[in-house]
């Protein structure tokens, strides 16, 4: 999460955000947030400012409900841990979640129910933040690149722009597929497990995989409001 200097920006990113929602902050019974770095405490106190109702921060020291191992525990994403409470709740076990984000997740719930990370690999944003370090005159092209989601293939490719696209596009689907079959290997029955699909660049892969890919773009909200501690008395 960005930092802010300006501890009421938040306020008006809390405005903005219910505003979208069509809902008033009277309207806003409980609340949970994920989120980590400096800016998280803001968050939470920007909520409360808005609303009225002191949100759960979501933390390493929760039990979100799903087993899993990890060395250390705390190191494992809380949004992964949430992506998965939902996609097991909505579509039962086995199944394969993908947050395409900064970086792309992966993670099997298994048919016990139990969580096992896959990988971590870069997204479309770290890769054309590495790429701009790498070769700085590319930087505006990238930029632009990096602001369009559901790029769409251009072949042949016209220009350095839809060049850079269909190259980012083959590495995320080819990461993708690979996540994919790794998640495959770690399960004892050949039947396909459900693959659910969520993060801001699920576009790029959903009409281009090979395999059946379940988009749902609230899935980390959906695990919130599922281990929310107030919606559960």
């Amino acid at each position: 999460m960005a930092e802010t200097a300006d501890e009421d920006a938040w306020d008006d990113v809390v405005d903005q955000y219910l505003s979208s929602l069509r809902r008033k902050p009277q309207d806003c019974a409980s609340s949970s947030i994920c989120a980590s770095g400096a800016g998280a405490e803001d968050v939470v106190a920007a909520i409360e400012d808005v609303t009225g109702c002191v949100p759960h921060l979501v933390t390493a020291e929760d039990d979100l409900g799903i087993p899993f191992e990890y060395d250390p525990p705390h190191a494992l994403g809380r949004d992964r841990i949430l992506a998965c409470v939902a996609a097991k709740e909505e579509f039962g076990t086995p199944v394969i979640v993908l947050d395409l984000g900064t970086f792309i997740t992966c993670d099997l719930v298994d048919e016990e129910g139990e969580m096992l990370p896959i990988g971590i690999a870069p997204g479309v944003p770290a890769m054309v933040q590495g790429g701009a370090l790498c070769a700085p005159h590319l930087g505006d092209t990238l930029t632009e690149l990096d602001e369009i989601r559901g790029f769409v293939p251009d072949l042949p490719a016209a220009n350095t722009f839809s060049s850079l696209g269909n190259g980012y596009c083959a590495c995320v689907l080819g990461t993708v597929e690979r996540l994919i079959g790794m998640a495959d290997s770690c399960r004892l029955s050949s039947e396909p497990a459900p693959v659910v699909v969520t993060g801001g660049d699920a576009d790029i892969v959903v009409e281009q995989c090979s395999r059946e890919l379940l988009c749902v773009d609230t899935l980390v909200l959906d695990g919130l409001r599922l281990t929310d501690p107030a919606m559960k008395t």
